[in-house]
């Protein structure tokens, strides 16, 4: 079985909309800082998967506010 398309299955059954794998080359010439490789020296490649956030969440100014885990922005 092809681990990117195991990947793709388990990930959209959990939910996601969005799913994607990138050779590590893909981001040549990225500012220091943000290249895979800044991260984990011997990336490959980038797995990436996104989930839909509901619009409510993303308009809701307090809805972390006093939250232990979100800090309050200084």
């Amino acid at each position: 079985m092809d681990i990117n398309w195991a990947l793709e299955k388990v990930t959209f059954s959990e939910g996601a909309t969005l799913f994607g794998v990138a050779p590590v080359e893909r981001f040549a010439g990225a500012p220091s800082g943000h290249h895979p490789r800044d991260f984990l020296e011997k990336a490959r490649n980038v797995v990436v998967i996104g989930v839909p956030i509901p619009e409510g969440v993303l308009y809701r100014e307090n809805m972390m506010k006093g939250s232990p885990i979100v800090p309050e922005e200084e």
